[in-house]
């Protein structure tokens, strides 16, 4: 078994669930232009170039807003671990604070996965609507490899950051589990 394969098989597996949750088989947004059963299931009220570019610029907006959320997750939860880990970890804490502090960062822990994974799916799915649009609109997408081009910039958040920030704060989460265990048998 290669060494690679215990980071990127775990992360296969995460991106496939993710994917499942966000992708469609059909275009997300509003029909094609070059669509005219499309066009007409949209009716009389169909949204001009011009229309469309303005609803892009709100759907990229929205990609941002949910990606800026998505890592000020792991940030907080650092800033509430190092709170909780200054009282679980003091060697002369009461066991009871060491156990309460180390279930609070479990469930911190668990809390900020949740969000993390939310806030990715969120994003993806503000990004799949982007990029859709912006091929409405003409743009051309760049190498699948490299994610570039005018509408490519929406097609996803960075798998190996997520996954690191994923699997740092079960870590946390851990350790918390560590400390309420050792405040336990302390009682």
């Amino acid at each position: 078994m290669k060494l690679s394969h215990l980071w990127t098989g775990p992360l296969n597996w995460l991106d496939g669930k993710l994917r499942k949750m966000v992708e469609t088989p059909a275009p997300v947004g509003f029909p094609a232009a070059d669509d005219p059963t499309a066009a007409t299931q949209a009716g009389s009220r169909g949204l001009g170039p011009d229309v469309q570019a303005a609803l892009l610029a709100v759907y990229a907006g929205q990609f941002g807003s949910y990606t800026t959320l998505l890592w000020q997750v792991p940030a907080l939860s650092l800033t509430a671990q190092a709170f909780l880990f200054t009282i679980a970890l003091a060697k002369d804490v009461n066991p009871g604070a060491r156990v309460l502090t180390g279930i609070l960062s479990v469930v911190t822990s668990l809390m900020s996965i949740y969000l993390i994974l939310s806030h990715r799916i969120h994003a993806e799915r503000q990004g799949r609507v982007a990029m859709d649009l912006a091929l409405q609109l003409g743009a051309q997408r760049g190498p699948e490899k490299f994610h570039r081009g005018a509408a490519g910039v929406w097609a996803g958040v960075n798998r190996g950051s997520f996954a690191l920030w994923i699997l740092g704060l079960g870590l946390f989460g851990m350790v918390g589990l560590g400390a309420a265990i050792v405040g336990l048998l302390e009682l």
